[in-house]
This record gives C-alpha cells, structure tokens and sequence, in this order.
C-alpha cells in the first residue's frame, strides 16, 4: 500500500506540473522502482520525481537541484549528458517532491560497450573541468553516508553497534583514498551502465543525482561493480584516454569497499518500501560488510 501511494503521490506531482506548464499530462511511466519516471504524452519531454530518494538522501531537492545545473553547465560544454529541458537549472517542488524536466532520449537496443562507456566517463570528466560545485569534497560519501546511518540508528534500524561499527569503516577506507592523493574532479557519481544510453552520436550519461567532486576513479569502481566487466583492462583503457596516471588495483578496491557500504546504507533506507526479498538481500549484503568491517 505505501509503495502504491508514493507512486500515485509522485504520479500527481508530475501532472499537476506539466498542467502548469501547458505540457501533455498525460504519463507513458517508464520506471517507479527508485525515481518515478515518465514521458509526457507523445511530447519529449521526460519528467522525473523524487519518491524512494526521500528515504535515503538527507536533502533529495538539493541533489536534484544540483543535477539540473551540473547537467545545464556540462552540456553546454559538449559532455555526453542527459539535456535539462527548456534550459533548466533547478527542480521543481510539487506535492511536497522535487521533479526534474529531461529532454527524451532516442536510445538503440544494444547498450554501449566497456570501452564505450569509459571513454564516455573521461570524456565527462574532461569537459566538467570547468563546473563549480558548492558542496563538500565526496558528499555523497563524506556526508551522505554518515547522515544516512544515523538516520538508520533512530529508526532502529540499525543498532548503535552496528553504527559505530559502519562508521569506522567508512572513515578507514577514507582516510586510504585521502592518502593515495588520487587524480580528482568532478565524477558521475553512479556510473552504472544502466544510466547510461547509447546512441547514434554515441553514448550518453543519465541520472546525474549523485555528482560530486572526488577521485575520478570512483566513476571506474562504480562501472566495474558489475562483474562482467574487466577492471584491470578498464582502468588502463581509463589511465590512456585521460592521460592521469593508473589508479592502482588496491586502491579501486579501496572505492569498490565504499561504493558496497553506500548500497547497502541505501538498501536498508529503503527496505520497508520494496518486497521481502530485496529486505532479504538487504540483511545478508549488511553482515558481509559488518564481517569485512570486523576483519579489517
């Protein structure tokens, strides 16, 4: 029933939009599993609302206001980003969610190849060079981490054991990324290949939610999550195109570690929204991190 109401509630929000802004209402839904994401009638135009983020980011409309901009900035570079509609900079807020406007993408079937999306990612990162960010070094890491166990802890999710236990954790794997002094700058953020689309002109970066400025490598361990790609062979694919130096196997492990302990943050966040299964798997991804956490 929550899970029905939140997508209704989100539904509404981006109707009560598009009627303000004489857009279709229209909504052909493409996805309701984190964001809630629609096209607007036959336009193309995409709209994407917050409802599971709420859950787990500690400010969903600064993230969302901040993607709007970033993607504003960079694709009047040329970066290979999804294209803020009409020129927008900021989210919308209605029904209480923050709402962003795309302009639709004409993807192709075949999704873009390991090296496809490297190159794209420096690339990205090339052209983001000149981007200004207001926010923390590795906010998503830094700040919404830590925010996001504390909010677990009072809602007795997680107890203070486990807490102090993730908390530690967190900051020892920090403070060897800290150390390696690792080429920086503006990253993705979830450089998954799922956000990211191919098309004729090549591929394109989508769901910039989690941008921030950081080691670039992250967008690297954020791909190579997903063992079906070579990290050895795409860190130095990385390390050529760019022209940064080879960020080492230890230290993508190191950022692989953190990009495990921000999903499962998230899975629990989120937990009483979805289905007993992913709760399931939520639990079981908690005690492999609290056993690597006890080992280290």
């Amino acid at each position: 029933m929550a899970a029905i109401d939140r997508r209704e509630r989100a539904r509404g929000a981006i109707q009560t939009l598009a009627a303000e802004l004489n857009l279709p209402t229209e909504l052909t839904i493409l996805s309701e599993r984190w964001n809630t994401v629609a096209r607007l009638g036959d336009s193309q135009v995409i709209a994407k609302a917050a409802t599971l983020a709420n859950f787990c980011r500690l400010d969903p409309q600064h993230w969302f206001d901040q993607e709007a901009c970033v993607c504003a900035d960079l694709a009047a570079n040329g970066a290979p980003v999804h294209v803020p509609w009409n020129g927008s900079r900021s989210a919308y807020v209605r029904n209480g969610l923050p709402i962003t406007l795309w302009q639709r993408i004409d993807d192709e079937p075949a999704g873009s190849s390991a090296e496809e999306l490297v190159d794209s990612l420096a690339e990205l990162h090339r052209l983001s060079r000149s981007v200004v960010l207001y926010q923390p070094w590795f906010a998503t890491i830094t700040v919404e981490i830590p925010g996001t166990l504390a909010k677990l802890g009072e809602r007795g999710l997680l107890d203070a054991t486990a807490v102090a236990k993730l908390t530690k954790y967190l900051h020892r794997s920090l403070d060897i990324v800290v150390a390696a002094n690792l080429p920086e700058g503006l990253v993705h953020g979830d450089a998954q290949r799922k956000n990211a689309m191919r098309t004729q002109t090549g591929t394109t970066w989508i769901d910039l939610e989690e941008t921030c400025r950081g080691p670039l490598a992250w967008d690297i361990a954020c791909l190579t999550m997903n063992p079906i790609f070579d990290a050895e062979a795409l860190l130095d694919r990385y390390a050529d195109i760019s022209g940064t130096g080879r960020v080492s196997s230890f230290h993508l492990g190191v950022l692989q570690q953190l990009r495990a302990l921000e999903g499962v943050v998230w899975m629990l966040a989120i937990q009483d929204e979805r289905e007993p299964a992913f709760r399931q798997e939520a639990s079981s991804q908690l005690a492999r991190i609290l056993q690597t956490a006890s080992d280290g």
